[in-house]
């Protein structure tokens, strides 16, 4: 078992490492270094586990001063069976707090905690989806409450629009093979006989970052190809009547120096009916 100064020389150093690095990120910060979404995910998972680190390390450092305050007390002959389980009571104390730190950042993840973890990593977002929106041009709402699982909410207003943002549903194209997961905004306008003119979808919940981005483009592009989509280009995809396009959009500001993969990023999926 650690000593006393041995623990708390742990402790001591995981608390500085702490504070060292959080001094260095306000400085870079300060400094005008941008944050790219790589480097805010590794700052996050690298602080949660250095705070793990500290509540572990405190535990030894607690037994070793409560244990230690009962022999200057003169009651380790006393409670000499307790003595004996120091090293059972730590690992008791570690398990507990080993589960408790896997709930608590499976539920923080979930929460968004990290930020998108589709758009960092470039796989999918954990947040569970609300169901499948199924959309194509020419239905009617109660079209497209009769084949989705998704809740589409309510009617459309005056506008002839619907329209949420802030969820997470998978969309698919009606009629087609093709699943876009993770999606968090979509808006849907409908004509004056009110069947759907115009959908557009979001297919990024966040932003990600330009590598993430080209490579959800790509993947997307070659699956759309694999399900029958006809490409007039790299963004445009025809199937029958439909007329699918990819777009992509920076969401923060341009900076001097910047590069195509720079910044932040959201792609979207539009479908309208192809003109003749």
């Amino acid at each position: 078992m650690l000593s006393l100064r041995t623990s708390f020389l742990v402790f001591a150093g995981i608390f500085v490492l702490i504070a060292g690095l959080a001094t260095l990120g306000n400085f870079a910060q300060a400094s005008g270094v941008r944050s790219e979404a790589w480097l805010s995910l590794t700052s996050k998972i690298v602080f949660i586990g250095l705070a793990v680190a500290l509540a572990f390390a405190f535990v030894p450092l607690m037994v070793n001063v409560v244990f230690g305050a009962q022999s200057a007390l003169g009651n380790e002959a006393r409670l000499a069976p307790l003595f004996a389980l120091r090293v059972t009571i730590i690992w008791v104390l570690w398990t507990l707090m080993g589960l408790g730190s896997i709930v608590g950042v499976a539920a923080a993840a979930l929460s968004g905690a990290f930020g998108d973890l589709r758009g960092s990593l470039g796989g999918h977002g954990l947040a569970p989806s609300q169901g499948l929106l199924v959309a194509g041009i020419g239905m009617t709402i109660a079209d497209l409450r009769h084949a989705s699982t998704y809740d589409i909410g309510p009617d459309a207003g005056r506008y002839r629009t619907i329209s949420a943002d802030e969820t997470r549903f998978d969309f698919q194209p009606a009629g087609t093979p093709s699943v876009f997961r993770g999606c968090d905004a979509y808006f849907i306008e409908f004509d004056e006989a009110g069947r759907t003119a115009h959908i557009h979808v979001s297919l990024v919940p966040g932003t990600i970052d330009g590598p993430a981005l080209q490579r959800l483009l790509s993947t997307t592009e070659a699956r759309l190809r694999s399900d029958g989509w006809t490409a007039l280009d790299r963004y445009r995809f025809v199937r029958g009547h439909t007329m699918l396009a990819l777009s992509k959009q920076r969401m923060d500001e341009w900076h001097e120096g910047d590069t195509a993969d720079s910044g932040d990023w959201n792609a979207f999926v539009d479908l309208l009916a192809v003109a003749h």
